[in-house]
């Protein structure tokens, strides 16, 4: 039997993978997000043309495709 925490996170990667839309927000700015790892909770958003890494418990929310998580909810 799967560990729950890992089937939601398998399901919110496919949630984000199948997406038109992905967004962070960090300090209550929304940013674009290129790709990420949910298994070490690192993701690369674009600042102004440029990726930048930052770490999942960086964010503050997460917007896919107008839907809005927290990180409680991602790994959950």
């Amino acid at each position: 039997m799967k560990n729950p925490v890992q089937t939601w996170g398998e399901n919110f990667q496919k949630v984000i993978a199948g997406a038109s839309e992905a967004q962070l927000q960090v300090h209550g700015i929304w940013w674009p997000i290129n790709d990420f790892e949910l298994d070490c909770g690192l993701l690369r958003i674009d600042v102004m043309g440029k990726l930048q890494v930052k770490h999942m418990s960086d964010c503050e929310y997460i917007k896919v495709d107008g839907t809005q998580y927290t990180l409680d909810d991602v790994y959950e």
